[in-house]
């Protein structure tokens, strides 16, 4: 069955490979055309210690928010009370 799946799906693939791009409107102008290509840079002369935006009291508001439900979701999921009841079940049954 797999080995069927496998060879459909190739032929699939195989056929899609053999449409005819399509046309997306992608035409040059003259003037664009005529424009020389970019100057390449390397990576060294870019300048990487660009100055951070300032925070507003929303955006901390919204941080602590969001820190306060990760901190709840850290939590135990079955609460502790529920969860000894929950062994003490599983006992009793092995128990049987």
């Amino acid at each position: 069955m797999f080995r069927c799946s496998a060879l459909l799906a190739g032929f699939v693939f195989a056929l899609a490979g053999c449409s005819a791009t399509p046309e997306i409107g992608l035409e040059l102008t003259s003037a664009e055309r005529a424009q020389p290509y970019p100057t390449l840079m390397p990576l060294s002369s870019i300048d990487l210690n660009v100055a951070t935006p300032r925070t507003s009291a929303t955006q901390i508001g919204g941080l602590a928010s969001l820190k306060s439900r990760a901190d709840a979701l850290r939590g135990p999921v079955i609460p502790p009370d529920d969860r000894d009841e929950l062994e003490a079940a599983i006992e009793r049954r092995q128990g049987q």
